[in-house]
Order: C-alpha cells, then sequence, then structure tokens
C-alpha cells in the first residue's frame, strides 16, 4: 500500500526538509510506504493532477494555496468530519488559518518556523494519516468517496 503526499510549498529548503520527514520518519513509525511529489505553485500542482493525492500539505501564504485547499475539499462527501490537508502558514495568517480550519475541516496547521521541526511535524503527519485512513493488518478504506484500495 502507497500513501501519496502533495507538498505545495515555494520555500525549497522547507519542502526538500517536509519531503525527508515523510520519507524517513513517517514511513519508519507507521510502517507504511509513501510517495511525496512537490510544486512551488498552484498552477504546477493542478497540472501534474496531485489535487488527487491522498494527504497535502500546503503552503497558506502562497497564491492559490487556499483555493488549493478548496478544490481537494471538493472531493470529499460533506459530512467528511475532516480533510487529510495540514496547512503550513505565517503566524499573521490569522484570518486565512480560521477559515482553513474550520471552513474546510483541514488536519492541522504548522507554523513556519514550527516546519523545520521535526517531532512536530510529524505529529500533524500522523494525524493526517489517521485522519485518512483505517488501519487494519489487510485493508485500508480511504474516507474520498468511491475510493477504496485493498
Amino acid at each position: 500500500m502507497i500513501v501519496s503526499f502533495m507538498v505545495l510549498e515555494n520555500d525549497a529548503v522547507l519542502s526538500k526538509r517536509l519531503k525527508e520527514i515523510i520519507e524517513r520518519r513517517l514511513t519508519e513509525e507507521l510502517r507504511i510506504e509513501v510517495k511525496v511529489m512537490t510544486a512551488s505553485f498552484f498552477s504546477e500542482a493542478m497540472d501534474k493532477g496531485v489535487i488527487l493525492a491522498d494527504i497535502h500539505l500546503v503552503d497558506i501564504d502562497l497564491p492559490g494555496g487556499l483555493n488549493y485547499i478548496r478544490e481537494v475539499v471538493k472531493s470529499y462527501p460533506e459530512d467528511q468530519p475532516a480533510i487529510p490537508v495540514i496547512v503550513i502558514g505565517s503566524p499573521n495568517e490569522e484570518f486565512d488559518k480560521m477559515v482553513a480550519l474550520i471552513e474546510l475541516k483541514v488536519t492541522g496547521y504548522i507554523k513556519r518556523k514550527e516546519a523545520y521541526n521535526e517531532e512536530q511535524t510529524l505529529k500533524h503527519l500522523k494525524r493526517a494519516v489517521k485522519c485518512f485512513k483505517k488501519f487494519d493488518d489487510k485493508t485500508v478504506t480511504f474516507s474520498r468517496s468511491g475510493n477504496k484500495r485493498t
């Protein structure tokens, strides 16, 4: 089973760091295989078709970042309690943070400076994985309507 991640972040250092945490720590601790895609711009992410990634880490400061999250949310049923999106933002982005957390039901918010903290980031990644799927020994059921993999 492979869980795909989209990192939409224009800071190359942070994007690389997040990719490393996912590929190294998350795979070790949750014993899952991952595929990590990255994009620096909204249009690049949309061109790659990564809206269908399983879990999304999105820089809300990016032009189009909030729109990207809205596109992801559209692919889930309205009664979905949480969406597997982690927002990355600056402390001064309070309005966008509140919109993303409440209206869009994302699973986490990482302040930009905290995103470099491996343990803090890992905590949010684990929550997103658990939000996205139900684990048992052989079957993974995805919450997005119409998708089920075994």
